[in-house]
């Protein structure tokens, strides 16, 4: 969490999100107004209003995307960091991560399948020597 006192040297807020096109992309926001709840700033979509967040709600440096989120679902967090990023290199990671949380769901259903083939086999062979 960034210290209350340093709060006046930070100048940008940085948006990571991923778009319709599934790529993650990254918005660098001028801070207008920040105190120890609120930050608000100009968002670059060229509104007359300006957009706040939080700033619990505020990372403090962007490390890489290490939770997988699917493309249904939508990849929007605020930082107060962001060094070194890479558009590509960012999607490429996220979607691996998003490959083996399948993978690894696809297997567990696969097993629960099985144990329940197993269970009704059984089943069905004990009725069927009654």
């Amino acid at each position: 969490m960034i210290d209350k006192k340093d709060l006046g040297k930070i100048k940008y807020v940085y948006r990571i999100y991923s778009s319709e096109d599934k790529i993650i992309h990254c918005e660098r926001h001028p801070i207008i107004y920040i105190n120890s709840n609120v930050v608000y700033f100009k968002d670059s979509r060229k509104q007359e209003w300006l957009t706040y967040i939080m700033t619990k709600s505020v990372i403090d440096e962007f490390m890489g995307i290490n939770e997988p989120f699917y493309t249904y679902a939508i990849y929007d967090k605020y930082y107060w960091k962001v060094e070194n990023f890479d558009s590509k290199k960012s999607t490429e990671e996220a979607y691996s991560l998003n490959s083996k949380n399948d993978l690894d769901s696809a297997k567990t259903s696969m097993e629960r399948a099985a144990r329940e083939y197993q269970m009704k086999k059984e089943k069905y062979e004990k009725l069927s020597q009654e």
